[in-house]
């Protein structure tokens, strides 16, 4: 097999499937109506995020064909797979959260209140829910609702609900510690309206049967500064292989490096505009922090060690005609190579880590040529042959 990524084709009903090894366009999908992205729900099958339409697309991995419709009682934001062939789709429209069993896709629950998404005005886009989660017992799993600004703990067996936690602002991502399984950061994205600042909350969730199984551990506030609010944002956290500190971008051009133990902000350094992912990639025994600058035209390297900028990799010189994503969320690495798409112009590039330089671009609007009229790519996912690839930022 030969190693691939993935994108839907916002702008389309098509997914673009690319062949890293050769870096030339490999196939198109076809699937429904704007699939912002394509998830994996398991390593037989992919799903279709067509956030218009309360379906997704089954597609088999090995032959990338479409097999057929699944129908939803809301449209997709996210697909996620846990351990047990289960797979949760959070609603993009609805605060609903539906779980399949694979490979039947049966149908085992719909919950949430069903509210449909309104005119939100926190920072983030009006979603309904954020990027929902399993958690470490692959039975219960966090549903976020951007709407009531709130995550519930459900339990996919009883299907109901154990445990509401408020937050300031919209949730929008929830990351599980890298060392322990039951520590959780939820990431809330800001309100520039009423001059609140994106924040991080640290959560412990223990086993029901504990006196107190959830409890909050810590918050923290970003300090942006006030000249800042109007352009501010939080979107994911992510945070370094050992554990020790996580990296949280803003939209007005910083990244905040943050004790994960305590949530103490150490440090603030300037990115670029939009940064909404870190990802981190060892090359030659060091650890580079890469942030992904969505409203940006350049790529920032970190050193993680001094905790400062090495370099600017500018991946475009043409700012987009629309207020689009500029760099996708979506981001692979494998031996020494970083994948990234540059979203307003379709054009995937490979960036050699160590020479800090453009190695190979594949330009998509000329690989489709006349198939696709409107090309928009900016999620997806990566399959892997090779056992050094991973998948370095998501959107999940």
């Amino acid at each position: 097999m030969t190693n691939y990524a993935l994108y839907g084709n916002l702008w389309g009903s098509e997914i673009i499937v690319i062949d890293l090894d050769n870096m030339k366009l490999h196939t198109i999908i076809s699937c429904g109506e704007a699939p912002y992205a394509v998830d994996k729900a398991s390593d037989e099958y992919l799903l279709s995020i067509t956030r218009k339409l309360q379906s997704t697309d089954k597609i088999r991995t090995k032959s990338f064909e479409s097999l057929e419709l699944i129908e939803l009682e809301h449209s997709p934001r996210t697909a996620k797979a846990n351990d047990n062939n289960e797979v949760l789709i959070s609603g993009a429209n609805q605060i609903l959260s539906t779980v399949l069993k694979i490979p039947e896709f049966k149908k085992l629950l719909v919950v949430g209140t069903g509210r449909e998404s309104e005119n939100i005005q926190d920072y983030g886009g009006n979603n309904a829910s954020g990027h929902e989660a399993w958690l470490y017992d692959n039975k219960r799993f966090f549903q976020l609702d951007r709407i009531e600004r709130k995550v519930i703990v459900f339990d996919s067996q009883s299907k109901k609900s154990l445990w509401e936690l408020n937050t300031p602002t919209t949730p929008h991502h929830v990351l599980q510690d890298v060392k322990v399984a039951n520590r959780y950061y939820i990431a809330c994205e800001g309100n520039r309206v009423s001059l609140v600042p994106p924040s991080l909350i640290a959560v412990e969730i223990n086993d029901e049967s504990r006196k107190n199984p959830y409890n909050v551990l810590a918050h923290t506030f970003l300090p942006v500064n006030s000249s800042d609010y109007e352009l501010m944002g939080g979107h994911h956290v992510d945070q370094q292989p050992n554990g020790t500190y996580l990296y949280m971008g803003s939209a007005e051009g910083y990244c905040y490096i943050i004790n994960s133990r305590t949530l103490q902000v150490v440090r603030k350094i300037p990115t670029g505009k939009g940064h909404g992912h870190t990802g981190f990639v060892e090359i030659e025994g060091s650890l580079i922090g890469v942030a992904i600058n969505h409203k940006d035209l350049c790529l920032t390297l970190i050193d993680t060690d001094k905790q400062e900028i090495i370099e600017q990799i500018a991946l475009s010189s043409t700012p987009p005609v629309e207020d689009i994503l500029t760099q996708g969320h979506t981001t692979g690495v494998l031996n020494g190579k970083f994948y990234i798409m540059v979203s307003h112009e379709a054009r995937f590039v490979e960036i050699d880590i160590s020479q800090r330089k453009i190695s190979r671009v594949l330009d998509l609007k000329s690989a489709v040529g006349d198939k696709i009229t409107k090309l928009l790519p900016l999620q997806g996912t990566f399959l892997w042959d090779d056992s050094c690839g991973q998948i370095c930022t998501d959107c999940h």
